[in-house]
Order: structure tokens, then sequence, then C-alpha cells
């Protein structure tokens, strides 16, 4: 019996989620109904408490069975009276519903149990006997079952349908075990008569014979090969979806988190799913249920206001939180919107500067989708004072975090489709295998994540430019990517070949970086094997693949190469050739607005530079003629000659043609980036999408 306790309180714990989930929903519901429905909502009901009981006394949860026996006990009641059944009454229910459900899900303690049934005690509710209140204070079944959520959580419920198809499976393979020992058998004695007859010794099989036995065993061979490489097909697609479990089963968490987060903070909310038929891995699941979480007390208790304010805004007293999910390839999209009042991207800019992550005035030239990304950073948080729920500035780093482990991302917009903040997570459906592009630098193969991978193509020279030591990628009609070599990042040594190099552009949290590699593989599926203990704290290296021929690929963490290439940035931008800045570097900021001039001088001064400035095109010629420069930051729309026209002239003339060109402007169409290219400027900056580090590093690039 001992052995078997852990299957049993896993199938305990599943099932009395499942009931108080229900009858959570039931009490909900039970009062908008019509009369005629009442009656049979109270009958469910006590099904459901009955069921609860008898489950939760078979395992030795006293306290568990108490509680569902006082709410079976007062439905007895209700079912004799309707009008017994009180909001105090439904609220205290589901208080206690949901005290079991956070046991039996591991997020609470036997505290919170006993809380609740105190409270059924206090109201009358309760009837417990004195030995089971001996036992629940700290009987041997207490000590025994205290953790509900230890090993047991490593089971998964399997469909039989699913069960019958690996059973069919395992019947194939039988038979194809079977084919390859008569192959044997017959290669065998082909291998014998090829000896005799090459010997002499044979007097009835001849050369032609044997080759005509050879070519029906190769044929033979080859269709089995097919048959076989489409059976382990099948097979690990099985596999995989053995682990795959239903989105919506994670629905009722969801919504007692919403509940109890509303039913603490005094608001009202409405929690909408939409998930479809969309499974993920176990594993996926389980590091996706506390980011989650999370977002949704987030949402309650910084996006939905209080119902006096919602009134006053014109909004319905309730707010409402949408969850839908979608499947994008290997990829499960999840968006969390609220009809809240969304970021205060304000008050983020206002904790930003003051805790030094924005310096004052860079904020405003700031897109809305840059400053809402600030939210992600360690020990943020916008909240005036600490609560259960918010001000610690810890969470959603760790969101975001575990979502990269994953292979995932996160992203926010400050005003979503709802009117309040919208979440999108994006996680892989599952992580028994990976859909990678392959690589080769030298000898060795590299793997990238598909879903970092935005395209791949030749590295032709004219849009490569080497200016002072960088690389830097100018693809058509897109904006400038820094361009680095794949194993230098890494910090490997390996020789590359000779040969036309390819550039494969990564794309991470918004940002893109190109790779120079010596040739792409292709796209495949593969299974990460995890590295010997001693080799786990590779940097950038996710653990090894095996391939086909028996060689090892390299997984590459792409979050590591983005950071590699900001520290290598960041360092040419804080001592260029590994020096201090020196004031002789000059550079001349070129707009006709003060705003934009004093704005762009601030930044380049206060990492040391020499900056003069000019009105216009016209302006800024005349000064280039009389002086020495060694960068120029221009706009675009300016009296007189723009920014497109004062390039051409830089780039035309034999004096000042090697001075870099980086055009900051408001116009962010693709053609508008493509005539800055073909006009010759080496970096092209959009107003209000880059921030006081981006513009120090494109400068820092050609200085």
């Amino acid at each position: 019996m001992k052995e078997d306790l852990p299957q049993i309180l896993a199938v305990f714990r599943e099932e009395a989620g499942n009931l108080s989930e229900k009858m959570s929903e039931c009490f909900e519901r039970i009062s908008s109904l019509p009369p005629e429905r009442f009656a049979s909502e109270v009958r469910i009901l006590q099904r459901l408490a009955h069921n609860l009981k008898g489950a939760a006394a078979s395992v030795g949860y006293d306290q568990i069975e108490a509680i569902a026996h006082a709410i079976e006990d007062a439905l007895d009641l209700v079912a004799e009276d309707h009008s017994r059944l009180t909001p105090d009454m439904q609220s205290t229910a589901l208080r206690s519903l949901s005290a079991i459900a956070g046991f039996v899900a591991g997020e609470s303690g036997r505290d919170e149990l006993q809380a609740a049934l105190d409270e059924l005690q206090s109201k009358g509710h309760s009837s417990v006997s004195p030995i089971k209140q001996a036992r629940r204070n700290g009987g041997p079944e207490a000590a025994k079952n205290d953790a509900p959520n230890g090993d047991v959580t490593k089971g998964v419920r399997v469909d039989t349908g699913r069960l019958n198809r690996l059973m069919g499976f395992s019947g194939e393979l039988l038979v194809s075990q079977v084919r390859m020992a008569n192959r044997m058998r017959n290669l065998q004695a082909l291998a014998r008569d090829l000896d005799a007859a090459a010997l002499g010794t044979s007097e009835t099989t001849n050369l032609e014979e044997l080759k005509k036995r050879f070519t029906v065993f190769v044929r033979q061979e080859h269709r089995d090969l097919l048959d076989f490489t489409h059976l382990t097909d099948e097979l690990h697609d099985a596999m995989k979806h053995l682990r795959m479990m239903p989105l919506a089963g994670l629905e009722g968490t969801w919504r007692r988190v919403v509940r109890d987060s509303a039913r603490q903070s005094g608001r009202e909310v409405q929690l909408d799913c939409d998930f479809g038929d969309i499974e993920l891995d176990k594993e996926v699941l389980d590091n996706l249920r506390d980011p989650m979480m999370h977002i949704l007390r987030n949402a309650v208790g910084h996006g939905i206001e209080q119902p006096e304010e919602r009134i006053a805004r014109g909004k319905p007293r309730q707010g409402r939180i949408l969850i839908s999910a979608q499947a994008r390839g290997t990829m499960a999209s999840l968006e969390i919107c609220d009809d809240g009042r969304g970021l205060d991207l304000a008050r983020i800019s206002e904790v930003a500067v003051s805790k030094g992550l924005l310096t004052f005035g860079d904020d405003e030239a700031l897109s809305p989708y840059v400053l809402a990304e600030l939210i992600f950073h360690p020990s943020f948080s916008t909240a005036d004072t600490v609560t259960r729920q918010s001000g610690r500035g810890v969470g959603l780093d760790v969101v975001r975090g575990r979502l990269e482990r994953l292979g995932g991302r996160i992203e926010v917009d400050a005003h979503g489709r709802l009117g309040g903040a919208t979440f999108r997570l994006w996680t892989p459906t599952s992580v028994i295998s990976t859909v990678g592009f392959f690589t080769r630098c030298g000898d060795t193969t590299f793997a990238l994540p598909v879903e970092h991978v935005e395209r791949a193509l030749r590295r032709c020279k004219h849009k490569v430019r080497r200016i002072d030591g960088k690389t830097v990628l100018t693809p058509d009609d897109e904006e400038p990517v820094r361009l680095e070599r794949l194993e230098s990042l890494l910090r490997l040594q390996l020789t590359p070949d000779g040969g036309d190099k390819k550039i494969v552009i990564l794309e991470h949290r918004g940002s893109r970086l190109g790779i120079e590699v010596d040739e792409v593989v292709g796209q495949r599926e593969y299974v990460v094997q995890r590295l010997p203990w001693n080799l786990a704290g590779l940097a950038g290296v996710n653990g090894a693949i095996i391939q086909a021929d028996g060689t090892l690929a390299v997984p590459v963490d792409v979050p590591f190469l983005f950071e590699k290439a900001r520290q290598g940035a960041k360092a040419s931008a804080s001592a260029p050739d590994g020096k201090p800045f020196r004031h002789e570097r000059r550079i001349l900021v070129v707009d006709d607005s003060p705003s934009a001039r004093t704005l762009e001088s601030s930044m380049l001064l206060s990492a040391g530079y020499e900056v003069c400035v000019a009105e216009d095109g016209d302006d800024a010629w005349k000064r280039l003629d009389r002086e020495e420069f060694d960068l120029v930051v221009a706009d675009i729309c300016m009296p007189k000659f723009d920014g497109f026209e004062l390039t051409r002239m830089i780039r035309g003339s034999p004096r000042h043609h090697d001075i870099p060109v980086v055009l900051v402007t408001n116009l962010a169409r693709p053609e508008d980036r493509a005539a800055g290219a073909n006009a010759g400027a080496d970096e092209y900056l959009v107003k209000g999408q880059f921030s006081q580090r981006e513009l120090l590093d494109a400068v820092a690039k050609y200085l």
C-alpha cells in the first residue's frame, strides 16, 4: 500500500482540483439562474460535494473532508429553502473551495485549509468531530500527506486512443524485427555464396546469379528502409502526443486566480477563455502555469479599475479579462487582454528615470513599445505600496526568463484590443524536439531555433560595409543590421573555409542581428541531449545534438548571441579602440527642430563627444567646408536641402566621402529607409523608436 501512495495521491489531486473548480463554477452562476433551474443546480452541487468528501476521506485528508461535509450540510438546508443561499454563504463556500484547489495544486498549505474550515465553523456550517480535529492538527495521516505536490506531479493522464496507437506501432516494430532477421539470414547466405564463387569451390552458383540476388536484396532493403523510416516518424509523433495535454486543462486554475485576486482587491472581474483544441507538452504546461498566474494577478491588481472608478469612466461595473490561444506551427501564442486602464507609460518613464534606466529627457524620444518593455527589467515596479500581489518588483523579469528558457518569448502592448494592457506569450508546443535551422562554421555544425530565424541570404559585397573594424549589413529596403561571425560570439576557435559566406538574420525581442556562417545546411527537427555536469556551464550552448552520421551538432542559445553582441556594442560605445572618448572626435548634429537638436546633442555630450549643431542641410554643408568632423547625425525633412541630399553631397565629395552619416528621422516607411541606404547613409534611426543607448551604439560603430 505504501508504494502505491504517490499514485493514489496523484489521482486524488486531480480529482479534488476538478471537483472544487466545478463547484466554484456552480456557486458563481447559481444566483443568476431562473427558479426552474435552481433546484437542479443545487442537486449538482450536493453530488459534487459528496464526491469530494468521499475522495478526501479515502486518502486521509480530513480538513478537505470536513470542508466538503460542511458545504454538503449547508446545501441540504438550501434544498429545503432556497432563500438560505445568501451572498455570504456563496462567498464563504467559494473561499473554502479556493483553499482546496490551491492546496491540491501545491500553491498553499494546511494553514489556508484550516482558516477556511474555521470560517465555516464560525458560521455554523461545520460539524467536524473532535477525533478528526485531533488528526487534522497533527495526526499521522496529516504528516504523511502534507505535501501533495511532490513526486505525484510527474504523472500524465493519457487518452486510451493514444495508448492504442502506441500498441499498434509496437506490433509493427515486431514485424519489422522479424523481417530484419530474415534479411540477415539471406545476407549471410549471400555472403557465403560470394566467398565460394570467389574461391572457385561452388559448382552451381555463378556471378550473374549472385548479382541478381544482390539486386533483389538491395531493392527489398530500400523498400523496407522507407517503411521503417515512416514507422519511426509515426512513433516519434505518437510519443510526442503522449505527453500532450489540453491547454484548457489549466482554465480552472486561472479562473480561481482571477476570482481570488478580484475578491482580495474588491474588484469585479469576468474571465473569458478561448483555447480551442490546442495541446501543449506537459513540461511546457508546468512551466507556463506560474507565469500566467502572475500576469493574471497583475491584470486584476494593476489593470482593472475599482467598480466606482469604472462607472465614472463610462465602463461596465465588471471588468473583463480575455485569454485566447492560437497554434502557429511548432509554437503556440497566448494573448491576455483586459479592458482596464492599460500601462501608465508616464509612470513607467518616471520610475525608469529614478532607477537610472533612462536619463531625463531621453524617455520623451522613446516609442510606447520600448517604454512598455521596461516593466520586464528586474526589480521594476510602479506600485506605490507593497501588497501581497504587487509592489516588490519581482515577477515579470522571472516570467520572461522562464519563457525564454522554454524557447519562447513575451511581448506587451500598453493598450491592446480591449483597451487595457495586452500580453502575448509565445511558447513551443513541445520540448521533446525542436525545429532547427542548421548551419556550418568550419567543421562544426550549429542549430539555431527556427522561431528566431528571420531569413538567410548570400553575403553580397554591396550590402556589407566594413567601417573602422565594424561590419554592418544593409538589406534592401530595410534598416541596417549589425553583422557578426557566429563562432566569434561563442568565443570558439574555428577555421572558416574559403567559400562564399552566408548570412542568417536572427530576431529577438524586436532586435535583429546578422550572423555570418560558412554554409546553410537546412531545416530539420532535432532532439537536444543534456550535456554532462562538467560541460553544462558552456556559455551559449544548450546541449548537444546527435546527427544521423553520429557526429555532434551544437544547439545555440540565441538570447546569448544578442547579449554578447550588445556587450560588444556597449564596450565600443564606452571605450572606442579600447581608449576613453577623446574630445577631438567631433560630431555634427543637423536638425531644423531645436528640441531634436538639443536632445540628440545632450545624448552625445553625455558620452564625451564634442558636438556642433547645424540648423539645416545648407548650414551643415557650410560647416563641413570650414571644419573637420568625424561623423554627421542628420534629420531628413529640412528646408533648403534635406538629409538625403546632404548625404549624397558628402558621399560625392573627395574630402568628406569617408565621413559616416547617421540619419535620425520621423520617416519610417521601407521606401524611406531604402532611399537613405541608396544615398549612402550608414545608419537609419526612427525618432521615437530608439533609446539613448541605441544612438550611442550606432555612433560608436564608426568612431
